[in-house]
């Protein structure tokens, strides 16, 4: 049941705030972020205070920023909860804007989604939308469920629960006390065919994942350390889940449609086209790269690492990463995966490279001797003039005939 926790620290609404844009999905005004071309999607469903709370849309950057296209629709009709309204106190304002409601929305949000080619889908809930999420997490609409704090979840909703799905509760929390989390953990334990992650955060409240305060650098750790939980579960139920669809999940009417595509260009490019070079764009100095890897490993040595230690190839986000609200990065905080294991095998090059720092400079010092050698002695025989530079064949000659003895000689053994 909704009580005075559920309302504590109500957020200034701002339909403004965020770098995504507002645009009608499954019937509903629906706040967007990141790239409509993706196609795996974040459901984010609000708390009473609705889509247009400025922590809640920055955090929808946020997992944008992870390549999914996040959605946060107004499952409230333009009449979120308001505190200084008192002729509807919470528990009448609650009697309109049932979950029940919310959950029906949700299903034609998700189908509009899907329309649009976009899936795995999944969706995490706040509050009074951790319900509608409960709800979505008991059929095979969603692939992962995320509840944070949540209310109205009982153990009932639990037990039907069949998506994988990560509870994240408040150890101060009247509405999902850590007792009844315990509870949830309890039974989705004995589910071994649903994955689940309960965590309980020590010293915050009921909300303290989207109503903190961000000029309180506790509550924003605080807040943050639950974001990268929910994005970690995504990562490995969603984006996961997607990689191995794409990989190994064709359906045979695909594989039909593959094969067609496929012969299709094969005879375009033998009619109308021909073989060219693949150009590839210089990406710049890599030593510039090197020292963007390892700026920003330096300016993130403090961040909290991922809970899952299988997952510590995938990116972590902070705050000053992008440039504008394209989302573009900044090179010198965010790198890519590739750069930075591009930098790890540099590094795993170094000792190779110090063995050989003592035989290239006896060999540079041999080149340099030899051909200063050849230029003051004489170069003509007869009427042939023997370059400077060619007795470094003799040298190099040397090497291999050596080689190739010493290969000889070990295996012959």
């Amino acid at each position: 049941m909704a009580g005075p926790q559920c309302c504590e620290n109500p957020p200034t609404l701002s339909s403004s705030s965020g770098h995504g844009s507002v645009l009608e999905l499954g019937g509903l005004k629906t706040y967007v972020s990141g790239s409509s071309n993706s196609k795996h999607a974040i459901l984010l469903i609000s708390d009473v205070y609705g889509y247009e709370a400025p922590n809640l849309r920055k955090l929808a950057d946020k997992v944008a920023a992870g390549g999914y296209y996040v959605v946060v629709p107004d499952f409230l009709y333009g009449d979120p909860y308001n505190p200084e309204n008192k002729e509807k106190p919470i528990q009448v304002w609650i009697q309109s804007h049932g979950t029940d409601k919310g959950f029906e929305d949700a299903k034609q949000v998700i189908a509009a989604l899907k329309d649009k080619g976009i899936s795995p889908i999944g969706a995490a809930g706040f509050c009074w939308g951790g319900k509608v999420v409960v709800e979505l997490a008991k059929s095979d609409t969603i692939q992962a469920a995320v509840l944070l704090h949540p209310s109205f979840v009982s153990v009932d909703d639990i037990k039907e629960v069949k998506a994988p799905i990560a509870i994240l509760g408040a150890e101060i929390d009247q509405l999902s006390p850590p007792e009844l989390v315990k509870q949830f953990e309890e039974i989705l334990s004995s589910k071994p065919e649903v994955d689940r992650f309960v965590k309980i955060y020590a010293g915050v409240s009921h909300g303290w994942t989207v109503r903190y305060n961000v000029e309180d650098k506790k509550a924003v750790q605080s807040a943050e350390e639950a974001h990268q939980d929910m994005l970690d579960w995504f990562t490995k139920h969603v984006n996961l889940r997607f990689e191995l669809m794409e990989q190994d999940c064709i359906a045979p009417k695909d594989v039909v449609q593959s094969q067609v595509q496929a012969y299709g260009t094969i005879l375009g490019r033998a009619c109308f086209s021909r073989m060219r070079y693949r150009y590839k764009r210089s990406s710049g100095s890599p030593i510039v790269q090197i020292f963007q890897v390892i700026l920003a490993a330096t300016r993130k040595r403090k961040m909290d690492a991922l809970y899952d230690v299988g997952m510590l190839y995938k990116t972590i986000v902070a705050q000053g990463d992008f440039v504008d609200h394209d989302l573009n990065s900044n090179p010198w905080k965010l790198c890519t995966v590739t750069q930075v294991e591009e930098v790890k095998m540099m590094a795993w090059l170094i000792p190779i490279w110090a063995t050989t720092i003592l035989f290239w400079t006896t060999y540079a010092q041999m080149i340099t001797f030899s051909v200063e050698q050849a230029a003051t002695m004489e170069p003509k025989v007869d009427k042939f003039k023997i370059p400077a530079g060619s007795p470094t064949v003799f040298f190099v000659s040397a090497i291999l005939i050596t080689m190739a003895d010493s290969s000889c000689h070990y295996g012959r053994n």
